[in-house]
């Protein structure tokens, strides 16, 4: 079978898929706290509490009221060598509320350590290496003022100043983490301050991969005249271990059509998404296109994408379940699993995104035959900017790949993209 013409852009596909496997079925689990590193949220994650709990110090020192020290500070004659001067009456305790003396005297402080609960009556924390003890009196040296003259006004101290607020980390009813993310080490932190001891996650969809060549052995297996290692399988397992997918399963196929036929027509009811690498374009073994419309629901959704590497590529649906057709090449299989296969995962509530930054382009590059193309790039970090610099391979070599460092899309509409421009680089 022929690649569908006219062949579609990535976006068309993207539309496809999400159109057609909208509506796949999530199944969740709960896991401890400690089981869910790399594991996807299954819900929204909402805060039924302020944290922190209360105002709490961000430093060593002393609680005051910055409304007394600036009327220190309007008669000189109340500063001590021309430093404003609070009574000390009481310290806060770590993990308890400070039991202060009922006092009419406004002007006074109390020790506060960091991270200790700030007493209502006060609303800034002054640092201890800023003050001087004298006896029960603490000097606020750092805060003396020099000019006396109605005009000059210097205070390094306002309301607020080395404070934590109640809620200033999270708000109650603020929604902490979004359904699908993949937690990482500092959400468990988030949701073990909130008191999350279990969480309920997305159960990552099984993977069926099949490659195909009569021409591929095993990984150690030698290499006799016209034979090649099988990889593919491999390297694509390696991303859905990377994206938290699994399990994966790997088959090696002969090159027929009843080989083809007896393994999907055997794994579709056993894996959540079949994938296939080599045999989806137009050579004469390449069955597994005629194979899969044969047994599709709706015959292939489309078959052949606008891009370069990756042009064979197509997507169909069986009981329901996607089956993605990606070419044999290394660089190409790769391409269309990140483009693609990303696509459908998301539709199991999974938020996979890829990560990108910007950089310069040392060398100009273009889409390639009428194709969007994917050009592998080296990263290098310049003087204060990112340099991209473009490898040049095929996507029948998977070095071009290994050695890259991530990715910039030339798309057909864009046009050249020429040397120093700014781009945008996804990251392998």
């Amino acid at each position: 079978m022929k690649p569908i013409r006219p062949l579609i852009e990535i976006e068309e596909a993207k539309a496809i898929i999400r159109k057609c496997f909208s509506e796949r079925p999530v199944k969740t689990e709960r896991v401890t706290l400690f089981e869910a590193l790399g594991r996807y949220l299954a819900s929204d994650l909402v805060a039924d509490q302020d944290m922190p709990p209360f105002d709490k110090s961000t430093v060593d020192g002393y609680a005051v009221k910055t409304a007394v020290i600036s009327k220190l500070f309007e008669d000189p004659k109340t500063l001590t060598e021309g430093m404003p001067a609070l009574k000390l009456i009481g310290e806060v305790m770590m993990g308890a509320e400070a039991a202060l003396p009922e006092s009419t005297n406004e002007a006074n402080c109390v020790y506060i350590p960091t991270g200790g609960f700030l007493p209502d009556v006060y609303d800034a924390v002054v640092k201890i290496e800023e003050t001087v003890q004298n006896g029960d009196q603490i000097l606020f040296k750092n805060l003396a003022k020099t000019d006396l003259s109605p005009a000059f006004h210097i205070l390094p101290l306002q309301s607020g100043s080395n404070i934590i607020r109640k809620g200033e980390d999270v708000k109650t009813g603020e929604k902490i983490i979004k359904r699908g993310r993949r937690l990482t080490r500092y959400d468990l932190g988030v949701l073990g301050m909130l008191g999350f001891n279990e969480v309920e996650v997305i159960v990552p969809p099984s993977l069926s991969i099949a490659t195909t060549g009569d021409e591929l052995v095993d990984i150690d297996a030698p290499l006799s005249p016209g034979k090649i290692r099988d990889i593919n399988g491999t390297v694509l397992a390696g991303i859905a271990r990377e994206w938290g997918l699994g399990p994966v399963k790997l088959t090696r196929l002969e090159d027929t059509y009843e080989a083809v036929e007896n393994y999907i027509k055997s794994e579709i009811d056993q894996c959540d998404l079949l994938i296939t690498s080599g045999g989806s374009s137009v050579g004469k073994k390449d069955y597994i296109p005629a194979v899969v419309e044969s047994l599709s629901d709706e015959g292939l959704l489309f078959h052949g994408m606008n891009i370069k590497p990756g042009k064979p590529i197509g997507v169909a649906a069986m009981n329901g379940k996607p089956i993605v057709l990606l070419p044999g090449n290394p660089v190409s299989t790769v391409v269309g699993f990140i483009v693609l296969v990303s696509e459908l995962i998301n539709q199991f509530g999974f938020d996979i995104h890829h990560p990108f930054c910007y950089a310069e382009l040392k060398e100009t590059i273009g889409p390639e035959d009428g194709r969007t193309t994917f050009h592998m790039v080296r990263l290098t970090e310049g003087e204060g900017a990112m340099t991209a610099m473009p490898l040049r391979g095929k996507s029948g070599l998977i070095t071009y790949i290994a050695n890259a460092d991530g990715y910039v899309i030339a798309p057909l509409e864009g046009g050249t993209v020429k040397a120093g421009e700014q781009v945008k680089v996804f990251l392998l």
